[in-house]
């Protein structure tokens, strides 16, 4: 389930995390019907997708090897404003999916497994019908 948060993330959650070479998480349509992806960001232990359908945002973060329940986090904003929504909890494979609309279809996403993770903003990805 989401949540709203409309203060800022812990900082840690704002710098990107260097971890060993690993192989990518696969977003496998968690979003839904129509959303496409748009973009990714590598973390340590998976990648937090950013996927769209014309000005609707989804973000989800999905493990590379999934398991045991462990610490995980997606959120995601229009860019140019404050509030958050954010799916925090303990999951075995992904964490959301959390959704945003943007009149000017531009997000701010992102995530974190067991406190790994970052935050990309202003991404504006195309999208062709």
């Amino acid at each position: 389930m989401a949540t709203l948060a409309t203060s800022g993330l812990a900082a840690g959650a704002l710098a990107l995390t260097p971890g060993p070479a690993q192989a990518a998480a696969t977003y496998d349509g968690q979003c839904g019907a129509g959303y496409r992806l748009a973009s990714e960001l590598q973390i340590t232990g998976g990648t937090v997708f950013l996927a769209r359908k014309r000005d609707a945002g989804c973000a989800v973060t999905i493990r590379t090897n999934p398991g045991a329940r462990i610490r995980m986090s997606v959120w995601i904003r229009a860019s140019g404003t404050t509030t958050w929504i954010s799916a925090p909890g303990n999951y075995t494979h992904y964490a959301g999916p959390v959704y945003s609309s943007s009149p000017w279809q531009c997000w701010d996403y992102g995530g974190q497994i067991n406190g790994a993770g970052g935050t990309r903003y202003d991404v504006c990805p195309p999208f062709e019908e």
